[in-house]
């Protein structure tokens, strides 16, 4: 490992092996690192520790690295994801830990809010899937659409998208977001998560006629669209 890399750090608010609870790879046995910190703050955040950065560890990556070979020693996984937080505010790290991962047969996965194409630009050995979250102006608070149509862009086919349906969504949104993933890629997958109520935000879902009719608007333009909870939540799990 270059001598730089020794020194870089980050902050890392959990690691640890469970199964994806979300999107195209639910019920995937997973490896799971946490950064801590995020450039937004959606109404319907359910990581508010990872968001803030409380009780997170500044770790190398070569500690780092450590603590992930010996859960996997005891608790094998064939997939790392690596989200948060917002992993992207941290790219020379991610530019060191990627190819590590992959070096020990790792396969990565990207979680990002797809909202920092600048800091994915910069990734020298891309993650092998990315979960590209589209941000509704509702749940962020202003409009992203730019920043998501320029990530997504970027990552091609190693990305699928999520979009978080909340009892304040509007139909307008949800037709942005099928624009914008249409603009760029049809193919791309387009996956419709119902917000999970959750205590911290008081947040609901949205009415499941507007579930299913983003769902049918959506297959009207792309060609792989579906709806999926968030799944470890009912699991019980992390």
């Amino acid at each position: 490992m270059p001598s730089r890399a020794r020194t870089l750090s980050a902050p890392i608010a959990d690691i640890f092996v469970s199964v994806q609870g979300e999107g195209v790879y639910c019920g995937q046995k997973q490896l799971f690192i946490r950064f801590a910190g995020c450039n937004l703050d959606c109404c319907y955040c359910d990581e508010p520790a990872a968001r803030t950065g409380a009780k997170a560890l500044r770790l190398t990556v070569r500690q780092l690295l450590r603590a992930a070979d010996l859960l996997l020693k005891n608790n094998p996984a064939g997939d790392v994801s690596l989200t948060g937080g917002e992993p992207l505010l941290f790219p020379d790290f991610l530019n060191a830990l990627i190819p590590a991962l992959k070096r020990r047969g790792l396969r990565v996965h990207l979680e990002t809010n797809g909202t920092l194409p600048h800091a994915y630009a910069k990734l020298g050995r891309k993650p092998d899937v990315v979960a590209a979250d589209i941000k509704l102006p509702s749940a962020a608070g202003k409009a992203l659409w730019q920043e998501h149509a320029a990530f997504l862009r970027l990552c091609g086919k190693r990305a699928f998208v999520k979009a978080v349906l909340h009892s304040k969504a509007s139909r307008g949104e949800i037709l942005k977001t099928i624009e914008t993933v249409a603009l760029v890629d049809r193919e791309i997958p387009l996956i419709w998560q119902p917000a999970t109520p959750h205590k911290v935000r008081k947040i609901s879902s949205a009415p499941g006629s507007l579930v299913k009719w983003a769902l049918a608007q959506g297959r009207k333009t792309l060609a792989d669209v579906s709806v999926k909870r968030q799944m470890h939540v009912l699991w019980g799990v992390k």
